[in-house]
């Protein structure tokens, strides 16, 4: 999902709105891997912060719900290669209240110092 807010990587770079990347556990609820990522990246950069999360996840997950056809098909082929089935769904309301979580906190300046 695009990130509500536009952000800069550098000082001098124009700002622009990534594309959030947030791996949530559907059973404890509880948000395992956040990244953002530039939405017009390479599928083969996706590909790799995908990867980066299975290897911080030191885990091969099963099944993965997704909400956005584009990212699945960038994801494709190493889903295909892993054997992770992908259940494309409306909506991931999980995500959803992470998402309003993280932007509450934001409005509400508790983000000001943390190192992401």
């Amino acid at each position: 999902m695009p990130f509500p807010e536009p952000v800069q990587d550098h000082p001098r770079q124009r700002p622009y709105l990534p594309f959030m990347f947030i791996a949530i556990d559907t059973e404890s609820k509880l948000a395992v891997h956040h990244d953002l990522i530039h939405l017009h990246q390479s599928a083969e950069i996706i590909q790799e912060a995908f990867m980066q999360f299975i290897a911080q996840l030191d885990a091969l997950p099963s099944v993965i719900l997704m909400d956005d056809v584009a990212r699945a098909n960038d994801l494709k082929p190493v889903t295909d290669k892993l054997e992770i089935h992908v259940n494309l769904v409306e909506e991931l309301e999980e995500v959803y209240l992470f998402t309003e979580e993280m932007m509450n906190a934001i409005e509400d300046g508790l983000l000001n110092d943390q190192p992401f």
